[in-house]
């Protein structure tokens, strides 16, 4: 902290020169000192429980989402599923929003059942991507921004063993 000096200008004259610099400090005569820009820190992560599943069958998808902002923001997690997966069961919601207070880590986890079409894509190749978007409660636009992907392949179904006698 500074110590200033005031010295008269002159004899009879109401006034004083300031001696040092001004700082501004939180509390001192109304001055504020400027806010910080809002930061995020925001992970994703996506996971699929089989990345080699059989044709009809169920893979889940877990999305885990962290964020830890400098000020309190909203967090949105979209889920899109490729045209190539039936989501199941389906009609579930693939958007969720979340608040998360200034300086704590949140963590969020959610699931997303989906089945690979039918037998005419065996072998396909199927990338599932979400995306994570952190903004201030007043929908100021995005301060963060993340995302995400799991591809797995579809395999085709075992051949069942042939039953009956040969000869």
């Amino acid at each position: 902290m500074k110590v200033f000096r005031y010295l008269p200008i002159a004899a009879g004259v109401a006034g004083f020169l300031l001696m040092g610099s001004v700082a501004a400090f939180p509390g001192a005569s109304g001055v504020r000192a400027a806010a910080p820009a809002p930061s995020c820190d925001l992970q994703l992560n996506k996971t699929a429980s089989n990345s080699r599943p059989l044709l009809g069958s169920t893979v889940i998808f877990t999305l885990r989402v962290s964020v830890k902002c400098n000020v309190g923001v909203v967090v949105t997690v979209a889920d899109t599923l490729p045209p190539e997966l039936a989501q199941v069961p389906p009609g579930e919601q693939l958007r969720w929003q979340f608040s998360a207070p200034a300086e704590q880590l949140v963590t969020k986890v959610f699931t997303v059942g989906a089945a690979p079409p039918g037998a005419d894509a065996c072998n396909a190749r199927i990338t599932n991507n979400v995306s994570a978007a952190a903004q201030l409660p007043g929908g100021e636009g995005a301060i963060a921004f993340t995302t995400a992907s799991a591809t797995l392949t579809t395999a085709c179904a075992p051949a069942l063993p042939a039953t009956g006698e040969h000869s």
